[in-house]
């Protein structure tokens, strides 16, 4: 068995609880497995999870080493996000807006998930705190939560494993953005800060990549 250097751990959030019978908020939110750094143990947890085109409103968070997957844990203050967000397979007459996503069929969406999930695992460096995976009516979203000084790095990695997966690069959102989050900073002017922050740091990258 491969042992990894750090331990992580899965849990699954639902938002939308009427969909799955949820009676309350704290019943929507569940470990997945054991705290491990059993790589394939990590990775058999991606075949027990349902196919994301089959959820919807719901949160998949993979974390290390007892990380908490929220801003408040000082491992994730300053981090930087790197989304990727692809369209559902059946999103029918799309706007404008959606157009700028790719659309993946069912089995290439859930060979992403798993190859995005194998790319985290074998990250050595500790650059990477944690995968989110959010299940949207219209679209999935998939975060990776990356230690400040190594943003760069980590970037063009997913870069690299995007084309790889043939993803459009024309059509794909990247997006890097800048968190800096404080627990006494006002939630109406923490999104104006992260919206300008994110903005300009989405800029300076499609300023270098050029």
């Amino acid at each position: 068995m491969s042992k990894l250097q750090s331990t992580w751990l899965w849990q699954f959030q639902v938002k939308t609880l009427a969909r799955y019978g949820q009676i309350a908020f704290s019943q929507s939110y569940c470990t997945l497995q054991q705290e491990t750094n059993d790589y394939e143990e990590l990775i058999k947890v991606t075949n027990n999870i349902p196919p994301l085109n089959e959820q919807f409103n719901s949160n998949i968070a993979l974390f290390r080493d007892k990380i908490k997957n929220e801003w408040e844990d000082p491992e994730n203050q300053n981090a930087y996000i790197i989304e990727l967000k692809v369209n559902r397979c059946e999103l029918t007459d799309p706007t404008e807006n959606q157009k700028r996503f790719c659309t993946l069929e069912k089995e290439k969406l859930n060979a992403l998930f798993v190859g995005i999930t194998a790319l985290v695992l074998n990250h050595e460096k500790k650059q990477i705190n944690g995968l989110y995976v959010k299940t949207k009516e219209d679209s999935f979203v998939f975060q990776l939560w990356v230690k400040q000084g190594g943003a760069d790095d980590v970037f063009q990695q997913i870069d690299d494993f995007y084309k790889m997966n043939g993803i459009d690069k024309g059509l794909a959102k990247y997006q890097l953005e800048l968190k800096k989050v404080s627990t006494s900073t006002p939630k109406k002017e923490l999104a104006k800060r992260q919206f300008s922050e994110s903005f300009s740091k989405d800029r300076e990258f499609s300023r270098n990549r050029k």
